[in-house]
């Protein structure tokens, strides 16, 4: 039985780049659903609003006129 042949060692390489894309996936994954989430929010009372304030005039007893 022979050994087996020595080749490059690509775990000192894939390691490092799958922890990174899992890590950029995941805080990505985060602040496009926190965004979504705020944007729902924000809808959600956008449209809770009175249809459309009328103007109220208040009597005043003050003149126009200065001393």
């Amino acid at each position: 039985m022979s050994a087996p042949k020595a080749g490059p060692n690509l775990n000192a390489w894939v390691v490092p780049f799958v922890i990174s894309l899992t890590v950029l996936f995941s805080v990505s994954l985060g602040v496009v659903t926190a965004y979504a989430a705020v944007n729902g929010i924000l809808l959600l009372f956008a449209h809770s609003r009175p249809a459309e304030a009328q103007p109220v005039l208040l009597a005043r007893n003050a003149q126009a006129g200065a001393d």
